[in-house]
């Protein structure tokens, strides 16, 4: 996001910090266009309550449908009186949630859009990174606007998990995108839209992390143009695979098993294009 600290004032209004004349004339004080109409976005009377259970919310919430501006819409019993597939998420003060199918409200339980300043060579609190066969095949939704995007991945070494090893070893691997498929499931290597071809399959060549026992954040992918939205569409979403490149005489320094703390899809902005 070009200004991060939008989200900061909306959240700020949300939760009664600013009032909307205040709001409006921060986000013009960045240069940005997003205006919210007065008349449309306060909740006077009958706002939502965070509940325990997502089913048990009712009344008006805030909605984001992606085009910049803020709504307020009536749930009941945790969903959309008047269901979209443009609505995205909804808020209830400064708690977010998703709408699966533009109806059905969830609790957001992934990062927030600030930005990331962890570093790289620490971790404040050890993740949980036990292999657990049931998230095998797992699909999580995804919300990716079509655009430019460079692709990460975050690999931690494997000293993470076992404290006693106290020379960690190194991984290879190579990584594939997949943007889009055809009738029959199988990747394509390219999409057609209103007479533009746009390739939607990316590899990119050996890569090499967590020598000496750091943490990686890999670059996989620099300047992917994404010419989809994949926002409220079962099914369609971009995949990533790993493939290691792992060699049995390799077996001292390299290790076949990944440790992947999550991939990051950095928007880049249109001006830097």
């Amino acid at each position: 996001m070009k200004h991060p600290e939008a989200n900061e004032y909306l959240t700020d209004y949300i939760s009664g910090k600013i009032n909307l004349e205040q709001l409006n004339q921060k986000w013009a004080d960045l240069g940005m266009e997003l205006h919210l109409d007065p008349t449309k976005n306060i909740i006077t009377s009958g706002g939502a309550t965070v509940q325990e259970n997502d089913a048990d919310i009712n009344g008006y919430v805030m909605v984001d449908s992606g085009t910049g501006t803020m709504d307020k819409a009536m749930v009941k019993n945790g969903k959309l009186v008047y269901p979209s597939t443009d609505i995205l998420f909804a808020f209830i003060g400064t708690t977010r949630y998703t709408v699966e199918n533009g109806e059905i409200l969830h609790l957001d339980t992934g990062v927030d859009d600030k930005e990331d300043t962890t570093k790289g060579e620490t971790l404040p609190n050890r993740p949980d990174m036990k292999r657990n066969i049931s998230r095998a095949g797992m699909v999580v939704r995804q919300t990716t606007k079509s655009g430019v995007y460079d692709v990460y991945v975050v690999m931690v070494p494997e000293n993470i998990i076992d404290t006693t090893i106290t020379t960690p070893k190194n991984v290879r691997f190579t990584a594939t995108l997949y943007a889009d498929f055809d009738d029959q499931a199988k990747p394509t290597k390219t999409t057609t839209i209103d007479g533009v071809t746009y390739p939607t399959q990316w590899t990119c060549q050996e890569q090499i992390a967590n020598a000496n026992g750091q943490i990686d954040t890999v670059l996989l992918f620099k300047d992917i143009k994404f010419p989809y939205a994949y926002y409220g569409l079962p099914g369609a979403k971009p995949y990533i695979t790993l493939s290691s490149t792992y060699k049995t005489t390799w077996k001292n320094q390299t290790t076949n098993a990944f440790y992947i703390d999550k991939f990051i899809l950095k928007a880049k902005d249109p001006d830097e294009e």
